[in-house]
């Protein structure tokens, strides 16, 4: 799991890997990053239950992801560089 702060803000990012996607082999700190979360940026590849631990008032923004394109484009992407990670 990674941290981004920064000095203009008091928000922060994290990456928590979702692994194979079983909830019981997410890593305490990443369990308590998506509970705190209040946005969510996942693909196809997070299972529901890790999702079901997010707080029910987490904005949830689905990035997607497939097989034939696992490297989504800048220009399909939903811009995270805005208001989500000021908060």
């Amino acid at each position: 799991m990674t941290t981004a702060h920064s000095s203009l803000n008091s928000g922060f990012v994290s990456l928590v890997g979702a692994g194979p996607g079983d909830p019981d082999l997410l890593t305490v700190k990443g369990l308590k990053a998506i509970q705190a979360a209040e946005v969510v940026v996942y693909d196809r590849l997070v299972s529901k239950d890790i999702l079901e631990l997010a707080h029910a008032s987490a904005e949830m923004i689905y990035v997607g992801k497939n097989w034939t394109s696992l490297c989504a484009s800048r220009s399909n992407q939903p811009n995270l560089s805005g208001e989500s990670t000021r908060r």
